[in-house]
């Protein structure tokens, strides 16, 4: 029914909420080049969602000025269980293997939570703002956790850039990450981390990593570190 609805289109599913069983089925031969339109993925906006038991096949491929493998945006509330999504992404600006980017829900909490997922679709020509699991999470209140996952993929980006997550800014935050892993190569320019590149500007912020690899390599032109690249302001951070 998905494909039905895209195959020839350059528009996502737009503004999803509700739970979606994959039961272990693949979504296939879904390619999204989009010109006009801004946003590539497979779904525009996850809202009060959950998905499961799904995979991204690698003949699908979404590229836009923001890419997701998954969703484009976020919020209310998300959990991902059990989702491998093997499509290349490609995009300018905030660019994330499962979720592009998070902005602007300082109103409501948001909870998101992805657990026992991988990314092994590249994330190439990735511009700004890009990690293999969330590019980009600014302004919101959330509670995010990240448990036994691992970015399978090489990324080639800009800045800044992770392996799991591209950049916090100016967040009220609580983010858990466990059990994750970065396995493969992390090309960038500007805040280049294997597992965050750039947190900043961050208030009420608790953030704890425990368990966590990276055993890429990781390069660029500055702030290159890694686990995370370039960290300021943050209220409290356990490793």
């Amino acid at each position: 029914e998905i494909l039905r609805c895209l195959v020839g289109s350059e528009m996502c599913i737009r503004d999803s909420s509700g739970t979606m069983y994959g039961n272990g089925f693949s979504i296939k031969n879904l390619v999204m080049e989009n010109v006009t339109y801004p946003d590539s993925a497979l779904f525009c906006s996850l809202e009060d969602a959950i998905v499961q038991d799904l995979v991204i096949d690698e003949s699908c491929s979404f590229s836009g000025a923001r890419a997701g493998g998954l969703s484009v945006s976020a919020a209310m509330s998300l959990k991902i269980t059990n989702v491998t999504n093997k499509a290349d992404v490609c995009g300018y600006d905030r660019v994330g293997g499962f979720i592009a980017h998070i902005d602007s829900l300082e109103q409501q909490r948001m909870t998101v939570v992805i657990e026992d997922c991988v990314n092994q679709g590249r994330i190439v020509k990735g511009g700004g703002r890009v990690g293999g699991f969330i590019g980009y999470i600014k302004n919101s209140k959330l509670d995010l956790s990240i448990t036994n996952s691992t970015n399978d993929c090489v990324i080639n980006a800009g800045t800044p850039t992770g392996g799991l997550i591209g950049a916090l800014i100016e967040n009220d935050m609580n983010i858990t990450i466990s059990n994750c892993f970065n396995k493969k190569e992390i090309v960038g320019e500007n805040s280049v981390g294997g597992i965050i590149g750039l947190i900043e500007g961050n208030k009420h912020s608790n953030i704890t990593i425990s368990n966590t690899k990276n055993n890429g390599s990781v390069s660029g032109f500055q702030g290159v570190s890694g686990f995370i690249a370039k960290f300021y302001n943050l209220s409290l951070i356990h490793i």
